[in-house]
């Protein structure tokens, strides 16, 4: 169109090509298929405008569009590729699933590893979803794909995720989340901890300066291993830190005090009251002690599973 013969010479800068493709997208201009392949193979382009440009392209009709995707792909580019994978699997199932087996799965990249098993999906290939099922069954698979295995396995309602998540379930009490952990990203993870109204963990949680001391603070939480850390979200009961929680002690006198435990010896108890005061209370003076209880709700039941991998990723970074 004329218009978009008029905004051509600005795509010569790179900082302006990406803007000149959103405009010519609201205005619905229709740009020349030579130009688009063009920029589609430009190594100088970044990859989203690039996965743009072939997006276009396959929209235009062109004939050689698909061309344009097999040499993409054939780049060293592990963005780029995750992008291309799947445009070109709506046309080209047969090819995107040749990337997926022989280049996407094989990846040093870790997102583009995850991508590629979405893929799977995706393109509904059975097979090779049953394949990676078996590997996780065995203890064999990438750790870092597994929650984009079971996500995969389910959109197809596969009959092997049944069996497989009934053996991770049966091997520890965490098992059914073991998900979580590997393959999150740390920077996601942070922006669910600071600011996801759900799980709400500044109100209870100090990292650094910012939070809260309800709980104890967790600027070195990595230190604790990753399996302690998927236990402290899943189930918040099973290991309460010294000093946090809330026990309930009755003396006998009939007076009931509340509090953090922070000592528990033979000899007494030491309560950190609401207002922030210790009292002790000789144990010789206790008819009734209940033990520690945490606020904490269960992240399993609040966070989605890419969130709370992308929490305990997070979390387990900070040593």
């Amino acid at each position: 169109s004329q218009i978009a013969l008029l905004l051509k010479p600005l795509e010569i800068d790179p900082t302006l090509a990406k803007s000149v493709s959103s405009v010519l997208d609201s205005l619905g201009a229709k740009q020349d298929p030579a130009a688009l392949t063009k920029q589609a193979l430009d190594p100088k382009l970044d990859p989203a405008q690039r996965i743009s440009a072939l997006q276009h392209l396959k929209n235009s009709k062109d004939p050689k569009w698909t061309e344009t995707a097999v040499a993409i792909l054939k780049e060293n580019l592990p963005a780029l590729r995750s992008g291309v994978a799947p445009l070109l699997g709506e046309e080209k199932p047969e090819l995107a699933l040749s990337y997926v087996t022989n280049i996407g799965l094989k990846s040093s990249d870790l997102g583009e590893r995850q991508s590629a098993v979405r893929l799977l999906g995706t393109l509904a290939a059975k097979p090779a979803l049953t394949s990676l099922l078996a590997d996780l069954s065995a203890g064999k698979l990438d750790p870092a794909i597994q929650l984009e295995l079971l996500e995969s396995a389910a959109l197809l309602k596969l009959d092997e995720l049944h069996e497989v998540e009934t053996k991770l379930a049966a091997a520890n009490p965490l098992g059914k989340w073991s998900y979580a952990l590997a393959g999150g990203n740390a920077e996601a993870g942070k922006k669910i901890f600071e600011g996801n109204l759900a799980a709400n963990c500044t109100a209870c949680h100090r990292m650094g300066a910012e939070g809260s001391n309800v709980g104890p603070a967790l600027a070195q939480a990595g230190k604790n291993g990753r399996d302690y850390l998927l236990e402290s979200l899943i189930l918040p009961q099973a290991k309460i830190a010294p000093g946090f929680g809330t026990a309930t002690v009755t003396k006998k006198d009939g007076s009931v005090l509340a509090g953090a435990p922070k000592s528990d010896t033979p000899d007494a108890v030491t309560l950190l009251l609401p207002d922030g005061k210790e009292t002790l209370i000789k144990k010789a003076d206790i008819a009734s002690q209940t033990p520690a209880i945490s606020v904490m709700p269960a992240m399993g039941d609040i966070l989605k599973p890419t969130e709370l991998r992308d929490l305990l990723e997070y979390l387990a970074s900070k040593k």
